[in-house]
């Protein structure tokens, strides 16, 4: 059964947001260099709301978290550390920051494509629904361009993309399809279900068995089986789960499991904490159109999962604290 995370990790994990997004280094720049005067790849140069917490995509979901944080968990939250994490918001969504940041989207359009776009659409929808005017204005800009930019890069994308890391087309869809809403794009809506459909909708007999590839921090199965589950009607979908992934959560699926001996100081190996998170994440969205039994074991395994990684969310080396919040809190707040 679920604990109650709030009382239990709000605090550590707002702390933990904070800490991140303030360190600067290490930092990955994701920088392609285009000349002679474009070697200067500091920070806050060239990322002035999004710099820290490791990378740009890192940084816009620890930032996502700490908006989650406030708008799910805010009464759980220590005055001060309440106050460090409206601070933060405060310094990084300004009007200008975020508009520097969509100046640099617009001269690299593939920059963090897809997953980075993905993340940032859900930033900006929870900056809206925040209720804090300056934070939703200076992000409408972003999503505006990144729901402009997944309309025009779908219809060219020959194939999906369907490992278990960083471009994934799934998984960015689910998020920009899930920020759409809040974002008021709807046209956004209708390309994800399009292309979903056309890409994912006749898939059957997943190959379960072949994952975790090591480097793993998505189930490409649960990925497109969570995006096909908003798509399609239950009945629809009910069909759909059951030739695409049959026996999910039976007895002995090992999606239910954690994986182990995870060596959290390297970045890559580090990923696998991640996986056990967003398995979490997946499993509970599913769980109300499967059988009883299947929702139990899910209900069951989903919170060993959490727990398996509880400690290295907010206690683990940098390459797991930089950004594991964010996917702790979307496994919390799955309810399919």
């Amino acid at each position: 059964m679920r604990s109650d995370w709030r009382s239990a990790h709000a605090e550590g994990w707002a702390r933990t947001v904070i800490a991140a997004v303030r360190q600067t280094y290490p930092w990955a720049a994701q920088h392609t260099v285009t000349g002679p005067d474009d070697t200067d790849a500091t920070p806050q140069r060239l990322h002035p709301a999004f710099h820290g917490s490791f990378d740009w995509h890192s940084c816009v979901h620890m930032l996502w978290s700490g908006l989650t944080l406030l708008a799910e968990a805010s009464d759980h939250l220590s005055p001060a550390t309440r106050d460090d994490l409206v601070a933060l918001l405060n310094e990084r969504l300004t009007a200008d920051n975020v508009a520097a940041e969509v100046e640099m989207l617009r001269r690299r359009p593939g920059f963090e494509r897809p997953y980075g776009w993905g993340w940032a659409l859900q930033l900006a929808a929870a900056a809206d629904a925040s209720g804090n005017a300056t934070w939703a204005g200076a992000t409408r800009p972003l999503a505006v361009l990144l729901a402009e930019r997944f309309t025009d890069w779908l219809p060219r994308l020959h194939a999906p993309i369907r490992h278990g890391v960083h471009a994934n087309t799934a998984f960015a869809l689910l998020l920009a399809r899930d920020a759409a809403d809040g974002v008021g794009s709807t046209t956004l809506v209708d390309v994800v279900d399009a292309h979903a459909r056309q890409w994912f909708g006749a898939d059957r007999g997943y190959p379960i068995a072949w994952e975790p590839s090591g480097h793993d921090f998505l189930s490409a199965g649960l990925s497109e089986a969570v995006l096909m589950r908003r798509v399609l009607a239950d009945d629809d979908f009910r069909d759909w789960i059951g030739a695409f992934l049959p026996g999910l959560a039976d007895e002995g699926d090992p999606l239910l499991t954690a994986p182990t001996g995870v060596d959290a100081s390297d970045g890559q190996a580090a990923h696998l904490l991640g996986l056990a998170l967003s398995r979490a994440w997946h499993l509970r969205a599913l769980a109300p159109v499967l059988d009883p039994g299947a929702a139990a074991r899910i209900d069951e395994a989903s919170a060993l999962q959490v727990d398996a990684v509880a400690a290295e969310i907010t206690d683990g080396d940098f390459m797991a604290t930089h950004w594991l919040v964010s996917f702790a809190l979307k496994a919390e707040l799955a309810d399919g």
